[in-house]
């Protein structure tokens, strides 16, 4: 027990130390505001809310040291095009001071990526048993006495589990999903190969490059690593602003109340003629995706997708939502049929998602469009 508790110690000391390089020396405190601007100014523009608000809510409410711990940890073992990160340069000019255990644990921390995981088994107050989320793979016992009160079996999390010696346990910085947030998650990071072949392919097309990548696969993985820390903190971020009830009403740039709401058309018409007005009138996203944007300063003022046998029409207000299925209607006439509506509160959402609004459950209103 004695020695659990000077491992501990030295842990919690060199994370400390680690902590007041960062914030007092250069580049490491620049970079980390830099971090901390990045992530929340997604928060900020999902919200349509100003940065500076984002930023007082979300590291001054109960939330906060999760959000600055996260936050943290990604600014410590992020390259960011040197030779080192913060915790290799700290160990370098500053690492006698720390002990063997405090030491060991930061170079593990450096060398782990932030992963999802799923939670599929826990013991109370001794260990939790995780899975990669979306995969077979074994579990993993991770030991974390504290942790076990505030999880269930099917809570996703994103967290680095350390494998110190034989024992593994995860860092400081834990954020926890549901399982829909970490569908919505997961498909994104998904989406990142294609969108990333799509582009270099346009670049070849337009001869703007000779060839592609050599490194395009490890391109890939570092795309899909930074769009999984960006994504999953802006999911959380929103649920934990959304759930705080000092929240104000959110505004569009219409000065529109900021409900969320999602139109589907069934396609009754030929499916080729439908998408060649669309094309004509829409700025098309990719393949079946458009954006629908105001012609005066090109605000985007709904999405829309093909999917399956229907046209989805999502927009971030009621009243867009309306004008939106007018528009369409003029357009393609008897080629679609009546609309099925769906408004979700604010209160309801959890993330700013361009492909369509994921129904919650009660706090949806579902009706037939007049």
């Amino acid at each position: 027990m004695a020695s659990a508790r000077k491992e501990q110690k030295e842990i919690d000391q060199a994370t400390k130390h680690l902590m007041d390089y960062v914030c007092t020396s250069q580049p490491w405190a620049h970079l980390y505001d830099d971090m901390m601007d990045g992530l929340c100014a997604n928060i900020a523009e999902a919200l349509n809310r100003p940065i500076d608000d984002v930023l007082e809510e979300l590291l001054g409410g109960p939330q906060s040291p999760s959000a600055l711990g996260f936050m943290f940890e990604e600014m410590a073992v992020s390259k960011w095009h040197l030779e080192g990160c913060a915790i290799t340069e700290y160990l370098k000019q500053r690492g006698w001071r720390e002990g063997t255990h405090g030491k060991r644990y930061l170079r593990t921390l450096a060398e782990t990526e932030v992963r999802l995981w799923e939670v599929v088994n826990i013991e109370p107050d001794e260990w939790i048993d995780v899975r990669r989320y979306g995969t077979q793979k074994k579990t993993k016992r991770v030991f974390e006495s504290s942790f076990t009160d505030y999880v269930e079996i099917g809570d996703c999390l994103a967290a680095r589990v350390l494998l110190i010696g034989k024992r593994r346990s995860f860092s400081g910085a834990i954020l926890t999903f549901s399982q829909q947030q970490a569908v919505q998650i997961q498909q994104t990071v998904d989406n990142v190969p294609a969108e990333i072949k799509q582009l270099f392919q346009k670049l070849l097309d337009e001869k703007e490059i000779d060839k592609m990548p050599d490194e395009l696969d490890q391109q890939i993985i570092d795309e899909q690593d930074q769009t999984f820390v960006e994504t999953a903190f802006k999911v959380w971020g929103i649920n934990q602003l959304l759930s705080h009830p000092t929240v104000p009403k959110v505004h569009n740039t219409d000065d529109q109340e900021l409900v969320f709401t999602k139109h589907q058309f069934a396609i009754k018409g030929d499916r080729s003629a439908l998408k060649d007005i669309l094309n004509k009138h829409f700025k098309d996203h990719a393949g079946n995706a458009w954006n629908w944007l105001q012609e005066d300063d090109a605000t985007v003022m709904g999405n829309l997708t093909i999917q399956e046998e229907h046209l989805i029409l999502v927009t971030n207000s009621v009243e867009r939502g309306n004008k939106g299925i007018a528009l369409l209607q003029s357009l393609l006439g008897d080629a679609i049929g009546q609309p099925m509506g769906v408004h979700q509160s604010m209160e309801s959402a959890i993330a700013n998602q361009p492909a369509g609004i994921q129904n919650t459950g009660n706090d949806n209103t579902v009706q037939n469009d007049p």
